[in-house]
């Protein structure tokens, strides 16, 4: 039987192919699919972060996490089990005024990236926004995913008139 490493490759990629799996070029196969929305859920949204910067972070292990936390909020963090999920934080920084929000919208994976689509609110003409400096900021968990990560922050105009 021939078992020279171009058959060996060419079968790897028919069986990644028919699982459904992605090859890497190191011959590896990738379990995670590509081109696929990503599950996730708020673990953290507020105002009035601590962080007077922006902030566009990813967090995979517990220690990790609470120096984040002890930076945006401070006091008990919600609970994250690392072994399989992680965290992904938008800080849009210090803001004039309460009207300003900012949400994540959505998350996917394109090929092999990890887009996080961030909606970033302000006030429109008319709107009556309390005088306080804001500091908006939104953690969600994810499952536990490999790759870059690409933040896309849009400026959505709230209408109040």
């Amino acid at each position: 039987m021939d078992r020279s490493p171009r058959r060996l490759n060419l079968a790897a990629m028919i069986l990644a192919a028919i699982a459904g799996t992605s090859l890497g070029c190191d011959g590896s196969i990738s379990t995670e699919p590509d081109d696929r929305e990503v599950p996730f859920q708020t673990v953290y949204r507020s105002q009035l972060s601590e962080s007077r910067s922006e902030l566009r972070e990813v967090v995979e292990s517990t220690g990790s996490w609470g120096a984040l936390w002890d930076e945006i909020a401070g006091g008990p963090r919600p609970d994250v089990d690392f072994t399989r999920d992680m965290v992904i934080l938008y800080g849009a920084g210090e803001q004039p005024n309460g009207c300003y929000e900012v949400e994540i919208r959505d998350i996917e994976r394109r090929r092999g990236v990890i887009e996080v689509e961030v909606d970033l609110l302000v006030p429109g003409t008319g709107c009556v926004c309390t005088p306080v400096t804001t500091r908006p900021v939104h953690a969600v968990r994810t499952p536990r995913l490999s790759g870059p990560v690409d933040f896309d922050v849009e400026r959505v105009t709230i209408r109040c008139t």
